[in-house]
């Protein structure tokens, strides 16, 4: 009922895809992803508590977990389809933000 959830290699580089169409993240633009994190991190004189609305990859929402003042992340997904491609294709780049004790999904 959700649609087609699919990960393409193209160039060297995964990308997750929404009914094959619209591109939920990938990456080639991790970098760009995980600034989006970092960036707001830096800023805040004492983030504990951050929460993410999209997961796609993961790679935003791991990004604070390079951040030791972080104590709790939530990301809202609402497709369990994009979660598992996460779990399963992106969690070396997400920092396995599924399995951190910080995170909850």
């Amino acid at each position: 009922p959700e649609g087609v959830v699919a990960v393409e290699e193209r160039d060297g580089h995964l990308g997750l895809l929404f009914n094959n169409h619209y591109r939920l993240g990938g990456t080639r633009a991790r970098v760009r992803q995980e600034r989006q994190t970092l960036l707001p991190l830096a800023l805040h004189p004492a983030p504990r508590r951050v929460a993410f609305i999209g997961l796609a990859t993961g790679c935003t929402a791991g990004a604070a977990l390079l951040d030791d003042r972080v104590q709790q992340i939530t990301a809202l997904e609402i497709s369990p389809l994009v979660v598992d491609m996460a779990r399963r294709h992106f969690a070396e780049l997400n920092r396995r933000l599924a399995d951190d004790p910080r995170a909850a999904i």
